[in-house]
């Protein structure tokens, strides 16, 4: 088979640094079929080892030792720079950094740029008050100011993404409760006691920095809505709002009337203009249908890349993800891991870890 091939090329050029280049291709394409495959994660190890870029080859190292996979070699290298602290970042992502590096490929960006323009409108409108949701003033704090660990560790999570932290509220005499959604306008974090006796610092970072990520415009929806019903609803709103001929499923019909209204209400003009651009844009490119369980898998993904970055040990990101209550519509977290391993070892992951002042230099 063409996989064998690929294979038996790859373990031909080992780490010879004559086929260096050919070798790291041959085996990232080797690793996008077979995500697992220990020999191809040793050799591209050995080959940015050869070549001096020693951070390339830590992260394989890391990777490695997550899936139980390293020799003493590979031990020793990833015990040489393994830390218990959170990623130091000396930067930001950019924009430009999220939209090159960290958002998944799967991610439909017309679909994103669709919820970008309805999402305050959508918030506004189906969000809760705070008392609604037992969220009192005495329990709000400042996340930079408190000296629990989780909230401050949520703050530097946002300040290296670029994002704002929601309202942050304390609920210490919830035992079960870890770091949630709470579905209000405005948007608000809760805490419960569970997570806020978590001590290991790497995996607040990783939890912090993932449940950032859905705060990201556009994103926010996804943990808004949760379910497929309810954001193909607002899809087909979205649609029907600057398209009132646009034929909607009859089950969605009366659902679709309500959020037209909403959205008529809550757009200004320039909204609905920019609306009308991108469903029009949306409409032209989704041929093959609208895939909002892709969207809502790749927004996952891209939550799991954040809180890789910035906790830096995928044993204990890895953990985290398996560790998710999974229902029908969060993405499993078998498919959540094999994304994060193939990321862990990636150019856009290396390319990140540089810019942000995180790579190791010297061996």
């Amino acid at each position: 088979t063409q996989r064998n091939w690929q294979e038996v090329m790859a373990d031909l050029y080992g780490d010879d640094l004559k086929y260096s280049e050919k070798a790291i291709r041959l085996n990232r394409e080797i690793l996008q079929v077979n995500p697992f495959r220990t020999d191809s994660y040793r050799s591209l190890c050995r080959i940015y080892r050869k070549k001096a870029k020693y951070d390339e080859a830590w992260c394989l190292a890391d990777t490695l030792h997550s899936l139980n996979m390293a020799d003493d070699e590979e031990m020793e290298l990833y015990e040489a720079y393994a830390s218990d602290e959170p990623a130091a970042a000396f930067d930001r992502v950019s924009e430009d950094m999220w939209n090159r590096y960290l958002f998944h490929p799967a991610l439909d960006d017309k679909i994103t740029g669709i919820f970008r323009v309805i999402e305050p409108a959508v918030l506004k409108a189906k969000g809760k008050s705070a008392v609604a949701e037992n969220l009192n003033d005495e329990n709000k704090v400042d996340p930079e100011g408190t000296h629990e660990l989780l909230p401050r560790t949520t703050h530097y999570a946002a300040g290296v993404l670029g994002l704002e932290v929601p309202d942050f509220y304390l609920m210490n005499e919830d035992k079960g409760l870890g770091l949630v959604f709470v579905p209000t306008w405005p948007p608000a974090i809760a805490v419960g006691g569970a997570a806020l006796e978590e001590e290991d610092a790497q995996e607040l970072a990783f939890l912090a920095a993932r449940h950032m990520a859905y705060y990201l415009p556009g994103f926010q929806l996804r943990v808004f809505l949760q379910t497929g019903t309810a954001l193909s609803t607002w899809i087909l709103a979205s649609i029907s709002a600057v398209i009132p001929s646009f034929p909607v499923p009859a089950e969605f019909k009366g659902k679709v009337v309500d959020a037209v209204g909403i959205l008529k209400k809550g757009l200004g003009s320039s909204d609905i203009e920019l609306l009308t651009n991108r469903v029009q844009t949306f409409l032209e490119s989704a041929t093959g249908g609208i895939d909002l369980k892709q969207w809502a898998a790749a927004v996952d993904h891209t939550a799991d890349r954040a809180g890789l970055l910035l906790c830096s040990e995928m044993k204990v990101a890895s953990k985290a993800v398996k560790s998710l209550t999974v229902d029908s519509w969060v993405t499993p977290a078998k498919d959540r891991l094999t994304e994060m391993n193939l990321f862990s070892v990636s150019e856009d992951y290396f390319v990140l870890r540089q810019k942000l002042g995180m790579a190791i230099e010297t061996e």
